[in-house]
């Protein structure tokens, strides 16, 4: 009694005495041998036209892909090398084994207390660190002027002062670098941080903002990741503002991670102008990144 074995390109082995033809095996062979014959590379891959669903093939260095026109990924976006488009624009995607590993979500989180940060005079906001910026201090209680700016408590930062009269900030800055992933695609940065508690009738009229930047040492350029540049405090209400809170960042622009020839930083502004008070706290940043599944 013949056995059927396979199943994306199956193959029925004939047992003694069965009629068969060279078409009963050479057509199921021919496919199996395409799935397992060696194809240069991706473009190879890619160049194949009008493929149709369950279509395999094997890359070199890369390993089987699978064609399909519907279920999981067949209308994803291309994240080359995982899911392919095909090159004659075929409806459907290549999707190489074990794509479901393909990108990964890393989170890092930076204490800020313990980041060592370095802060400005009182500026307009903004994401640009060029400019005198000096260590931040341990407390405020010495006599150098820098002290009086800004401390630390424990588990956060605060500013000492605010200017409740203009539109005015001070800043700090934190190496975020030591967090990243060379290569990855830097997502969004989340600041956790908390208003002074006093009672107060309504929010800062400016709210405190985060910026997100590279720079660039050997050509002295800061570029920001927020096409915006700066991204102001969500908080909707005085008493959300003065409570433990976080608002993120969402990077739309200079996303991928080049630790080779940037230092990244976050810049973080203090609330200012009117109905603001001192000691607004910071406390972490939380950052997002996504990866290659062979990337960490």
């Amino acid at each position: 009694m013949s056995t059927t074995y396979g199943t994306a390109s199956s193959i029925t082995i004939p047992s003694d005495g069965d009629t068969i033809d060279a078409a009963d095996v050479n057509t199921p062979l021919a496919a199996i041998w395409d799935q397992h014959d060696v194809l240069a590379d991706t473009a190879a891959l890619t160049a194949i036209l009008v493929p149709t669903h369950g279509l395999m093939r094997y890359v070199r260095g890369y390993g089987h892909y699978v064609f399909v026109t519907s279920g999981t990924y067949s209308a994803s976006t291309a994240a080359s090398p995982w899911i392919l488009a095909s090159g004659d624009g075929t409806a459907g995607r290549w999707v190489l084994n074990l794509t479901a590993d393909s990108n990964k979500t890393i989170i890092r989180t930076i204490a800020i207390a313990d980041a060592n940060p370095r802060g400005s005079t009182e500026l307009a906001k903004t994401h640009d660190i060029s400019g005198f910026w000096v260590p931040a201090s341990q407390d405020s209680t010495a006599s150098d002027a820098n002290r009086s700016y800004f401390f630390f408590e424990g588990r956060e930062m605060r500013f000492a002062t605010t200017n409740n009269a203009a539109a005015l900030g001070r800043h700090v800055m934190v190496d975020i670098t030591r967090a990243l992933v060379e290569g990855a695609t830097l997502d969004s940065v989340k600041l956790t941080l908390k208003g002074a508690g006093a009672p107060r009738a309504t929010l800062p009229v400016m709210m405190p903002s985060l910026a997100v930047i590279r720079f660039d040492p050997e050509a002295e350029t800061v570029v920001s990741l927020l096409a915006a540049n700066t991204k102001d405090d969500t908080a909707a209400s005085p008493a959300a503002y003065d409570a433990v809170h976080q608002f993120t960042l969402t990077t739309d622009q200079n996303q991928t991670i080049d630790t080779s020839k940037s230092v990244y930083y976050a810049v973080i502004c203090n609330e200012g102008n009117t109905n603001a008070l001192a000691e607004l706290a910071l406390r972490s940043l939380i950052i997002t990144m996504t990866t290659k599944g062979y990337l960490r």
